[in-house]
């Protein structure tokens, strides 16, 4: 019987860590995120004062996680290196230089992923091409026109085609962009936009990328739309547009596939150590051997039975 209770023991508490491994080595074989640092970005150095310019950043989680964000440039700084989009801001003496920042993205899984993007610092005096930010008009009924111009500093404009546009937003990370315009020469250009916030400050920036691929950025300027357009809002809070967070999981958080193979290896060792398998085993002999009790006693009356009834001589 020692032999039989040692044996299950051991097949069960194996077969318990066989399937723990083979869900565990599923669940483990997780996607390489991927990283996007942006592109290139080429900054007209206009002045004296230090210069700044937004790193675009993003990356991409293909197991259903989150990422988080670690930034390093090789000079200058960043408004928070733990942010998708931080804002870099170049020294004073950084005409005419280049700065490689180093964007790497890390799941919750432990994997992570890296991508560089240069920050070229033109001087504007040397490149002669300038991009100008001017202050934004029409700031009324949650709308506004950004304001912006192209030149050389030597009134020789001939650089050819050229794209411009506008960035702007709640903050020095802008997050919006307006469409690209097409100008053959030196002027002004501008955008209006609208569904802007009441009472709220927003920065924006003009920007222009030339036919050899470089992109310039004027200075940063700011405007306040004013309160009084401001929207009715019940009691209760602001309702907003609801958003999908991924954590990994399922709504079935048993069976999802992240526990179900910790939580039988768990089960299967807590039983082996707490001797249940031998309080079953042990039943189980105990029911097998009063089984073969029944059946001798049985046979045994049958024999004295047919004993009392033979013939006696």
């Amino acid at each position: 019987m020692y032999k039989y209770h040692s044996f299950s023991k051991n097949v069960v508490l194996f077969l318990a860590i066989c399937i723990g491994c083979f869900y565990g080595i599923s669940v483990l074989a997780y996607i390489n995120p991927t990283a996007d640092a942006g592109s290139d970005q080429y900054v007209n150095f206009a002045d004296p004062t230090n210069t700044i310019t937004v790193l675009h950043g993003r990356g991409y989680e293909p197991n259903g996680g989150y990422l988080t964000y670690t930034w390093y440039c090789n000079g200058g700084y960043l408004s928070n290196p733990k942010i998708a989009e931080p804002v870099f801001t170049m020294p004073s003496n950084s005409q005419s230089v280049s700065y490689n920042c180093n964007l790497t993205v890390t799941s919750n899984f432990g994997l992570s992923a890296s991508d560089n993007v240069i920050i070229n610092v033109n001087n504007s005096a040397t490149n002669n091409f300038v991009v100008k930010t001017e202050a934004a008009t029409n700031n009324y009924n949650n709308q506004a026109i950004l304001r912006g111009s192209i030149s050389s500093s030597n009134n020789n404009y001939n650089y050819g085609t050229a794209y411009v546009w506008f960035e702007w937003g709640p903050s020095l990370s802008y997050g919006h962009q307006s469409n690209h315009k097409v100008m053959t020469g030196a002027g002004s250009f501008e955008q209006h936009i609208a569904e802007l916030l009441p009472n709220t400050t927003y920065h924006f920036r003009s920007a222009s990328q030339l036919s050899n691929g470089q992109i310039y950025y004027g200075s940063d300027m700011i405007f306040a739309t004013p309160a009084g357009n401001a929207n009715i809002v019940l009691a209760g809070g602001i309702v907003g547009t609801p958003t999908d967070v991924s954590t990994g999981l399922t709504n079935d958080f048993l069976t999802d596939s992240f526990f179900l193979p910790l939580l039988i290896a768990l089960i299967g060792t807590w039983m082996y150590i707490s001797g249940m398998f031998a309080s079953i085993e042990e039943w189980l002999w105990q029911r097998k051997s009063r089984h073969r009790g029944l059946k001798a006693a049985k046979k045994l009356q049958r024999k004295i039975t047919q004993f009392k009834n033979s013939p006696r001589e």
